[in-house]
């Protein structure tokens, strides 16, 4: 299944900044300890690039500021304790998986204020871990199948790193193939 024709797809978890670019994809570690949500300081943001992190990385004035104001997307878990109002809802496809496509306003004052504009909420079930997720993120245009699929690229990616951290610490690994992170 192709998930969506994509320029470019950057992919952030808790160990690694990774950015990957057809041209040349390169994976970066964050050699500091600094909070999750400062790691998203340091990495470049491009225009029509799409970004799926963890919700560790939720930080509504960055993601506002960041991405959104950068035309940048961001595909991230909600946290369990988001308060916000539907604005919309679209039908979506139950046997594939989704729940709810949502369009949302952010409802606590803090939150309003540091991300004033709608953000879309996409509940979908994983048949196979029987576990249901809720995406958030600033694209109104893709599928809600494909935000929850670029999120499960996210973490076979993450795992790919995980593995490799364990075998020998690696700060800066690139390589001038594309295929090696394709399943």
């Amino acid at each position: 299944m192709e998930l969506c024709p994509l320029k470019s797809r950057v992919f952030l978890s808790i160990l690694a900044l990774q950015g990957i670019h057809p041209s040349n994809p390169s994976f970066r570690l964050a050699n500091e300890c600094v909070g999750l949500v400062h790691a998203l300081d340091k990495l470049p943001i491009e225009p029509g690039s799409y970004y799926m992190m963890d919700k560790g990385y939720i930080d509504f004035h960055r993601l506002y500021t960041l991405f959104h104001q950068a035309r940048a997307f961001f595909v991230t878990r909600a946290k369990d304790n988001l308060r916000c109002e539907v604005v919309s809802e679209a039908e979506v496809d139950k046997e594939a998986g989704l729940i709810s496509d949502m369009i949302v306003r952010l409802t606590t004052y803090k939150s309003a204020k540091s991300y004033p504009e709608e953000n879309r909420l996409v509940v979908y079930e994983d048949y196979a871990n029987n576990t249901v997720y809720t995406f958030m993120t600033n694209d109104f245009d893709l599928p809600a199948l494909s935000i929850a699929e670029l999120y499960r690229e996210r973490w076979k990616v993450e795992s790919f790193f995980k593995c490799k951290f364990q075998l020998k610490s690696v700060q800066v690994f690139q390589s001038k193939n594309a295929q090696f992170y394709q399943s």
